[in-house]
């Protein structure tokens, strides 16, 4: 599992566990992170990956996510043939590094990542993106 204040990188690819927190800046829920005095303590959960959700609930009609900054490690275990075989549309809130609640998620490699989500669903669907790719936005995914 993860120590307080780390988030466990297996989330989203493999079962596992994942440290969050709730509340904060902005409300929700937030993964990663460092634990400062004053904040909402960081509690484990268990996870499953959602490819394996996705599989056990085929055919899956609208898939919502609203993972605040956990976007990429919660389709990281999906596939263009998987999303394509399995749901016919996903309406997915996206975060950037910009945003002042996420500034925790900012990595070199962020723009890789939303290029690499991006080409995913484009792989698999019609593709709609509504925002910037470092404050984040909405990406409406219909199947082909």
């Amino acid at each position: 599992g993860a120590s307080r204040g780390q988030s466990d990188r297996r989330a989203g690819g493999g079962n596992g566990t994942r440290t969050i927190r709730s509340g904060g800046t902005g409300g929700g829920v937030h993964a990663g992170g460092t634990l400062a005095d004053g904040d909402e303590p960081w509690v484990e959960v268990p996870t499953v990956p959602l490819a394996d959700l996705i599989t056990t609930h085929a055919p899956v009609r609208f898939l919502k996510m609203d993972v605040e900054g956990g976007e990429y490690s919660a389709l990281a275990g999906c596939t263009p043939s998987l999303l394509a075989e399995n749901v016919e549309e996903i309406a997915l809130e996206w975060h950037g590094p910009v945003m002042p609640h996420l500034a925790h998620l900012a990595d070199e490699d962020q723009l890789g990542k939303w290029m690499g989500l991006v080409a995913m669903l484009a792989d698999c669907g019609r593709t709609e993106i509504f925002g910037h790719p470092t404050v984040g936005g909405l990406i409406h995914w219909r199947r082909y």
